[in-house]
């Protein structure tokens, strides 16, 4: 993934725009804290202090990442952004991030989910054309930003979208289909 970090942009800035647990997860103090607040006051917190990181508000920091409401992967990427950062064949990447966590308590499948989604997010680009469903009209469907399930964790509602085979892609994978596992009576467009 060293050479692909406009994908490694992209799956950070979506666990950025729409973190998947917006509320975050409670951390109990284990001593005594202060946080420093944006406008200069300090604010003390016991010991055994319930303190809620809320991811949404994390990442809706102007400071750190202007245009905050603003999907921009870019920001990763150009010397421009307070978020960049050297080498490309290393950064962006989600190690230290907030949205798997912090400290003691951090995700501890943050590594396969991130090569999950890096793999996952580089195959669907390789292999198809995603755009907007069109209307009767030909107009596009453009699903609402923040259109949500209830619950703990975040996901979209259900939402329409065109999804298209790139012609010369989808023949290279029946083809390598077709030589792993012969010409039994499935097809790739079929799944195993």
């Amino acid at each position: 993934m060293a050479q692909l970090p406009r994908v490694r942009a992209v799956v950070k800035e979506v666990l950025r725009w729409r973190p998947v647990t917006a509320g975050g997860l409670p951390h109990m103090l284990v001593k005594d804290d202060t946080y420093e607040m944006p406008d200069g006051r300090s604010v003390f917190l016991e010991a055994g202090t319930a303190c809620h990181p809320v991811q949404w508000s994390i990442h809706r920091e102007a400071k750190l990442y202007p245009e905050p409401d603003e999907f921009r992967p870019e920001r990763w990427l150009e010397p421009g952004w307070p978020t960049y950062r050297e080498p490309l064949t290393k950064f962006p990447n989600l190690q230290n991030y907030s949205a798997f966590g912090f400290g003691r308590r951090i995700c501890p499948g943050l590594n396969i989910a991130e090569r999950s989604l890096y793999i996952l997010v580089s195959r669907v680009a390789w292999s198809c054309e995603i755009s907007y469903q069109k209307t009767a009209a030909g107009d596009d469907i453009v699903p609402l930003s923040y259109d949500y399930v209830s619950g703990f964790n975040v996901q979209p509602k259900p939402f329409p979208f065109a999804l298209k085979p790139r012609q010369q892609r989808a023949e290279f994978v029946e083809r390598e289909y077709q030589k792993a596992w012969g010409g039994g009576e499935r097809n790739a467009s079929q799944g195993l």
